[in-house]
């Protein structure tokens, strides 16, 4: 399994936790407000479990140009990298 499926298989736990309603199918390049329906207390919740799944601090500001998992994985990805 890649990096990216494997944090992709986790976001898709993470989203299943926050959710009342999931998806059947949480694909990877869903948008996460429009075909999820997250909302942004569900967006914050999904980002404060990230940072405690992959003990990393998430920068906010990068929200606005994340809109799928796909997204997602890979900054997490980058940010663990960094680190």
């Amino acid at each position: 399994m890649t990096e990216i499926s494997a944090a992709l298989e986790t976001l898709g736990d993470l989203l299943r936790e926050i959710m009342t309603e999931p998806p059947a199918v949480l694909g990877p390049d869903s948008d996460m407000v429009d075909e999820f329906g997250l909302s942004s207390v569900d967006v914050m919740e999904l980002i404060s479990l990230v940072e405690d799944t992959w003990d990393i601090a998430f920068p906010l500001n990068d929200l606005a140009s994340i809109r799928t998992l796909r997204q997602l994985a890979q900054r997490i990805l980058d940010i663990g990298a960094a680190e």
